[in-house]
């Protein structure tokens, strides 16, 4: 880390009173021409809206390419989980009724959902 104080003298503008006049000068004939321009295209509420058009595009473009990857995902965890589901919602059908399953009845639970 430099300790040592920064010298901002050349930023004075006294210093270069000639070169700060002029750059302050050039600064408000851009300001002037930006205006003028400005003023001449009479831009209305509806043509400020419009021109936010691509940028809205782009960003609902980017919200679409990063959701539709979560929704995928998202969805394969939920069909993952919908068996083990049904297999506990009938596991607890059958305990409650005091059966014991075979292999093939556990394997059609998961297979059909537990419609029977």
């Amino acid at each position: 880390m430099d300790t040592g104080k920064l010298d901002l003298s050349p930023l004075d503008p006294e210093r270069d009173a000639e070169h700060w006049q002029a750059t302050v000068d050039r600064l408000l004939e851009r300001v002037d021409t930006a205006m003028e321009q400005r003023s001449q295209r009479q831009d209305d509420a509806l043509q400020l809206i419009a021109s936010w058009r691509r940028p809205l595009l782009v960003a609902a473009a980017i919200a679409i390419v990063i959701l539709i990857p979560v929704e995928i995902a998202l969805e394969l965890n939920e069909s993952r989980d919908e068996p083990v589901t049904r297999l506990a919602a009938m596991s607890a059908s059958w305990a409650e009724a005091d059966e014991t399953p075979s292999g093939a009845e556990i394997l059609r639970a998961i297979a059909d959902g537990g419609r029977q």
